[in-house]
């Protein structure tokens, strides 16, 4: 059973970083998309998923930190990234919903 364990554990790791890995970058791939909208409210819509692609990501990496996958040093720096991409895209979509 240690070795079935094992597997077990590598297959939950290799989860929660794919999980982490693709929220991660769905945040670029929609913030990209957005620019080419083909309306104000399609840029909006765009953004609003990217933000909460952010979210998202930060839950996966506090997930990562408590189960011990990455440490407190790494987990802080990229959840502050990942809320100063929280701030950029709020601003943002304030401003685009101004100019609506």
């Amino acid at each position: 059973m240690p070795v079935f364990r094992g597997v077990s554990v590598l297959f939950t790791i290799l989860y929660f970083f794919s999980l982490f890995f693709k929220t991660g970058t769905f945040i670029g791939a929609n913030a990209n998309e957005a620019v080419y909208g083909v309306s104000q409210a399609d840029f909006i819509s765009k953004l609003q998923i990217s933000l909460k692609e952010t979210a998202e990501t930060e839950y996966w990496l506090r997930l990562l930190l408590l189960s011990g996958y990455i440490d407190e040093k790494l987990s802080q720096s990229l959840i502050d990234d990942c809320l100063e991409i929280k701030r950029i895209l709020i601003a943002s979509l304030k401003t685009a919903k101004n100019n609506k």
